[in-house]
């Protein structure tokens, strides 16, 4: 599965609201291949009402490397779409 639609599909599984902590709970459960677990950790610490809230914050970050950029522009694009 790649990173983007292993993301949708986590955060639409979530339980919201959510943390930081369950966000990485289940991104692990699900398999993350590490580049987007190591991505996934610069997610601030806090409680997020949905999957745009957590799409925004993470989109804020920054990012390094192509497949974090490639990570980063789908993200951006789960925010505009949710």
């Amino acid at each position: 599965m790649d990173t983007i639609s292993t993301l949708r599909e986590a955060l639409t599984r979530l339980e919201y609201p959510a943390t930081r902590d369950d966000v990485m709970r289940l991104i692990r459960r699900d398999g993350a291949d590490s580049r987007m677990a190591a991505w996934l950790e610069t997610l601030p610490e806090g409680s997020y009402g949905g999957a745009w809230a957590i799409c925004q914050a993470l989109a804020e970050q920054p990012a390094s490397g192509s497949a974090a950029s490639r990570v980063e522009s789908g993200v951006k694009q789960l925010a505009l779409a949710g």
